[in-house]
Parts: structure tokens; sequence; C-alpha cells
């Protein structure tokens, strides 16, 4: 058997035994630190997840080239909001929103992912006192939907070990998916596909495979708001912190095309959500409607 192919097959059984230990030590801090499972998922493994992008934003604007970071977090997005929720979804089948905190805040979790189109379309620019807005947006909507811990959490001696446990596990995680992205990409070329076909599917669904092992193994261990609160918490974190860190770095200005095409189908995939969330129902066709309208995304990037 071809070595490109063991070391593949590899590397997906360490992501996939890293993805089963990370959701187990968040389930744990959750535990300890008297918070919910969709809590200790939208703070740690959304930022943990969403820190490559934080440093292609960071490394773009100091390079000058601040539109490099929002084309990466639109796509990384769209990327999260429909192919990654949708299998997600498909997994968990029919299921309730369980968690308090998206059920009162679904309209402000809403606003706060198409906050930076509004104010990209206000001023056609992403200015620094629009970053300004969009890093406290963040921080306060962190504030808003996170249940206060327990005090008592603080006397627990399992502390360290636990976040020790999360630290080792998110890090195998990552460097997993790299391994996995890296020899499909070897792998590809071996069978001689086009450098389009390897940057469409597996370059850019290899950017969020840290987040789609995660929430895949959430779901199978019937984790549903531990997926949500990956899924909603690496978008919110893309959509404020990051491009926020970034416009405050180096005003952002785009390709209003791209901005245009990409921004519809944010809008339109954030109104189908917002209406199945505020109904309390998502199923498995929920997912595939949203893997659907990420084929048609990919269809109208070639029209």
């Amino acid at each position: 058997m071809n070595l490109v192919i063991i070391y593949l097959l590899l590397s997906i059984l360490l992501l996939i035994f890293s993805a089963t230990f990370l959701v187990r030590s968040v389930k744990r801090i959750a535990t300890l630190f008297g918070i919910s499972e969709f809590s200790a998922s939208f703070i740690l493994v959304a930022l943990a997840t969403s820190f490559p992008e934080l440093l292609v934003g960071i490394n773009s604007a100091i390079s000058g080239n601040p539109s490099l970071s929002f084309g990466n977090v639109l796509g990384a997005n769209l990327l999260n909001l429909t192919l990654v929720l949708g299998v997600i979804l498909i997994i968990a089948g029919k299921s309730k929103v369980e968690s308090k905190e998206v059920r009162d805040n679904t309209i402000l979790i809403y606003l706060m992912i198409l906050l930076p189109l509004i104010l990209y379309v206000i001023g056609m620019t992403l200015s620094r006192l629009d970053g300004i807005i969009l890093v406290l947006g963040f921080i306060f909507l962190v504030r808003k939907i996170t249940v206060r811990p327990q005090k008592s959490f603080l006397l627990n001696p399992s502390i360290p070990k636990t976040l020790f446990s999360f630290f080792i596990s998110f890090t195998v995680l990552y460097l997993s998916a790299r391994l996995v992205v890296q020899y499909s990409t070897d792998l590809a070329i071996q069978l001689g596909l086009s450098d389009l076909i390897i940057g469409l599917f597996i370059i850019s669904i290899g950017t969020t495979l840290p987040e789609f092992a995660f929430g895949v193994q959430a779901a199978l261990k019937k984790h549903n708001t531990m997926a949500l609160g990956d899924q909603i918490g690496s978008v919110i974190a893309n959509s404020t912190l990051i491009l926020g860190i970034v416009a405050i770095i180096h005003p952002i200005v785009t390709d209003i095309r791209g901005f245009l095409i990409a921004s519809i189908f944010i809008i339109i995939i954030m109104a189908f959500l917002l209406i199945r969330l505020l109904r309390n129902n998502l199923s498995r066709l929920d997912g595939i409607i949203l893997i659907l309208i990420y084929i048609l995304f990919v269809v109208t990037q070639f029209a």
C-alpha cells in the first residue's frame, strides 16, 4: 500500500481519538467550573480553533493585505455554517436546542455575525473604529451568554490536570488535522487532481477540520449543545474578535464582488438558521439544506 495512504489513515485515526478526548475534556471542564457545555465549548474550543485565522489575520494586516484575512474569515464562516454544521446535524438527527444561552440570545448572536458586514456596507471599509466596535461586541456577547462559574471551582485540585488535558487534546487535534490536509494533498497530486480541486475541497475544508472533528465527535456522543457552542463560537470569534483585531492593525478594503456574493450567502444562511433556532427545532433535513447551500455557493464561484 502507498505510504501516503498509510500516513493519511494514521492521521485520521489520530484526529478522531484526539477529538474524542477533547470532548471529554470540555465536558469535565464544564462540570468542574459549574458552567454549561455550550459555554465551555463556546469559549475554549471556539477560540482555540479560531487561532489559525487570527494568525493569518495578524500577518496579513502587518504585511498590508488585510483583505486576505477578510476573505479567509468569510470562507471559514461559510464552511462552518453550511458544510460543517450540516454534517453535524445529519449525525445528531432531530434535536431541540437545549442551550438556554442560545435560546435567550438568538437575535443577538445573529446580529453579531452580521455586524462586520453591516459596518463594511456603511463605510465600504472596516476602519480602526469599526475594529474596536467588533472587539467590544465580542466581549459583550461572551459576558452576556456565559453563565457565571461557581466560586468553589478554585478549590478543586483537578482543575490544572483537566486544563492540561484540554491543551494536549487540542494540540494533537490541530496537528493531526494539519497532517490530514498535507497527506490528502499529496495523495491528490499523485492521483493527478488539479490545483483547483485541491484548493477548493482539500485545503478549504482542511482549514475547518478541527471544528469539524470536534463537532462530529460531540454529536456522536450526544453532546449536541457542545457541538453547537463550538460552531457558533467559532463563527462569532471570526466575525468580531479576529476581524476587529485585523481592522485595528490595518483598515480593511476588499473586492466588492466577492464580498457581496459571500455576504448574500451568509445572510441567507443566518436567516434560515434564525428561523429554525427560534422554532427550537433542528433536523437532518436542515443539515442537508445547509450542505446544498454550500454546494450552490461553490457553483456560483465559477459562474
